[in-house]
C-alpha cells in the first residue's frame, strides 16, 4: 500500500513540476553601503562610484543601519541653496543583462533628503534606483517646488506618464505633498506584477498607493542601460548626466525578482532584506535541493532528482516513517 501511495505521489509531483516552477522571492542584489559598494546578496554585483564624470572614492555617513552612501547633486551651492554645476554622484552596477526583468520585481531602500532638493526644482525626478529613463524602470523622487510636490515616483516601461505612479500623503488619495521632512529617514518599497499589471508604492512598511497600468509593455524591454543608484546611467556603465540626481543619503538598497507581498514588505521594513534561506523564511514544500545540494527557493529538476532517488531507495523525503522496505 505504501508503494502505491509513493508512486501516486511521485506522479503528482512530476506533473506539478512539468506545469510550473514555483519560486520564492529571491534577492537579486543587496547594498547595505557599510563602508563599501559590495553586493551582499552573494551574487557579486559590486558597484562603482562616479562623481563629476569620473570614478572616485565614495563618501559614507551614518546610515539607517550602519553606514549609508552620501550623494551630492551639485559641486557647490549658493547661500540660497541653489546649485551651480551638477556632478551626478551615483553608484553604477555591473552586468546590465543580469538585471533583466521580464515579469515581476521589487526595489527597497532607505533614503534621506537634503533640503536643497526642494529648491528650484533641483530634486525633480532625482534617481534612487533606476534603469534607463523610459523603457525599463525607475524609482525616483518628485520634488517639484514650482507646484509644491514632494513624493516618490515609480515608473515601469513607458515614454509618457500613463505608466507612472506617485506616492501620496498618507490618509489621502491625491495629496502630492507626501514627503514632509528633510533629514529624516524614509523607507520605500516599489513593486511591479506583470500578472495584474500593478505598480505599488509602500512607505514605512505600509501600502501607500497601488495602480493598475494597462499600457505597460510586457515583457519588460531590455534597454541595455545599466542599473544605477542615485542617478541614471548609460549602456556603457557611465553616468547619463541628464535629468536630476539624489542629494542626501541612500541605505539598504535591495532588488528582488518578485513582487513582494504586503506581508513581505512589512518584514523588510522591520527586519531588513528578505533572502532565500534567511532565518524565519520557510522554504516551499518540495524545495529540498538545488545546484549546491541545498534548498534554493525553487521547485525544479534538482528536487525531482532527489525525490526519484529516495523513492527508488524506498525512502519518502516528506514522510520517511511511512516507507517500509
Amino acid at each position: 500500500m505504501a508503494n502505491i501511495k509513493h508512486l501516486l505521489g511521485l506522479i503528482f509531483l512530476i506533473t506539478c513540476l512539468t506545469l510550473a516552477n514555483p519560486a520564492q522571492a529571491k534577492l537579486v542584489a543587496y547594498y547595505p553601503f557599510d563602508g563599501d559598494l559590495n553586493d551582499y546578496s552573494g551574487n557579486g554585483k559590486t558597484g562603482v562610484f562616479w562623481s563629476n564624470g569620473a570614478t572616485a572614492a565614495p563618501s559614507f555617513a551614518m546610515g539607517k543601519f550602519g553606514q549609508a552612501i552620501s550623494l551630492t547633486a551639485f559641486a557647490t551651492y549658493n547661500t540660497a541653496g541653489v546649485g551651480t554645476t551638477r556632478i551626478f554622484e551615483q553608484v553604477i552596477l555591473p552586468d546590465e543583462s543580469y538585471f533583466d526583468t521580464v515579469d515581476d520585481m521589487s526595489i527597497a531602500a532607505w533614503v534621506k533628503f537634503n533640503s536643497v532638493m526642494a529648491i528650484a526644482n533641483q530634486g525633480n525626478y532625482g534617481g534612487i534606483v533606476t534603469r534607463g529613463n523610459n523603457l525599463q524602470y525607475q524609482l525616483s523622487t518628485n520634488w517639484y517646488s514650482a507646484s509644491g510636490y514632494s513624493r516618490f515616483y515609480w515608473k515601469v516601461v513607458g515614454t509618457g506618464w500613463n505608466n507612472s505612479t506617485y506616492s501620496v500623503l498618507p490618509g489621502t488619495t491625491n495629496n502630492p505633498t507626501a514627503i514632509t521632512d528633510f533629514d529624516e529617514w524614509y523607507h520605500v518599497v516599489v513593486t511591479y506584477s506583470s500578472a495584474s499589471g500593478t505598480n505599488a508604492i509602500y512607505v514605512g512598511g505600509e501600502l501607500n498607493i497601488s495602480q493598475t497600468k494597462t499600457t505597460i509593455l510586457t515583457p519588460l524591454l531590455d534597454t541595455a542601460s545599466a542599473v544605477s543608484i542615485g542617478a541614471r546611467a548609460t549602456s556603457d556603465y557611465t553616468p547619463e548626466a541628464l535629468g536630476t540626481s539624489h542629494d542626501g543619503l541612500i541605505d539598504e538598497v535591495a532588488i528582488y525578482n518578485h513582487a513582494l507581498s504586503p506581508q513581505e514588505v512589512e518584514k523588510v521594513y522591520a527586519e531588513g532584506p528578505l533572502y532565500c534561506g534567511m532565518t524565519g523564511m520557510t522554504f516551499l514544500e518540495g524545495d529540498i535541493s538545488g545546484p549546491a545540494g541545498v534548498p534554493d527557493c525553487y521547485i525544479d529538476l534538482y528536487d525531482l532528482a532527489v525525490i526519484l532517488e529516495d523513492w527508488l531507495e524506498c525512502t519518502d523525503p516528506f514522510n520517511p516513517a511511512e516507507c517500509t522496505p
